[in-house]
């Protein structure tokens, strides 16, 4: 069964076709059937904040617990506040940071004409990708992999994060000591 697209997010990330859609075989019998790859799709998410199209000033913690991605939201009600974010990604199993800039973004595989702010790749291959990798060494031990791909258009920068799940807090206090307990955070995740 395929998605739709129409279904809200919670379905859709939880959709049995995020990767694959079943075909019928060649002589279109039901039975023999087979997956074929579905081509990835980007769609916006709603965690009520964006990086500032001024510049973010992005600070990505991460190490191989945590992953918290510190930066100046967009501020449209009080413009005269200090506000700065996390992005905290749980259980990131692997995150990217950096280029591609604003004038290349177009060239990135996955562009859809995006505009700062927070994304999931539906389709992704990036976790069949490390499940293939982990079985090299445990071919008999490695689950499949569930977790989601994220995407953050920052000013100047691009994020792209594997992990479980994203959720943003606004604070309103300056960056230097929102950023400070973010690290604090990551070392008490660390910790365990």
């Amino acid at each position: 069964m395929a998605c739709s697209g129409r279904e809200p997010i919670s379905r859709l990330t939880q959709c049995l076709c995020r990767c694959w859609q079943r075909k019928p075989a060649r002589d279109g019998a039901t039975t023999g059937s087979r997956l074929l790859r579905v081509k990835p799709r980007v769609v916006e998410l709603d965690l009520r904040a964006i990086p500032s199209p001024a510049g973010s000033g992005e600070l990505l913690l991460v190490d191989e617990w945590s992953c918290r991605l510190v930066f100046v939201p967009a501020v449209f009600d009080t413009p005269d506040r200090h506000r700065t974010a996390v992005a905290t990604f749980k259980r990131c199993a692997q995150v990217l940071f950096g280029y591609p800039n604003d004038e290349a973004q177009p060239g990135h595989p996955l562009y859809a004409d995006w505009s700062y702010g927070f994304y999931e790749v539906l389709g992704s291959d990036w976790p069949a990708r490390l499940e293939a990798q982990n079985r090299v060494a445990f071919p008999t031990q490695t689950p499949p992999w569930q977790q989601r791909h994220f995407i953050v258009v920052c000013h100047e920068s691009l994020v792209e994060a594997l992990a479980d799940d994203v959720s943003v807090e606004v604070f309103d206090r300056s960056f230097q000591d929102v950023a400070l307990d973010a690290l604090r955070q990551n070392l008490r995740d660390h910790r365990g």
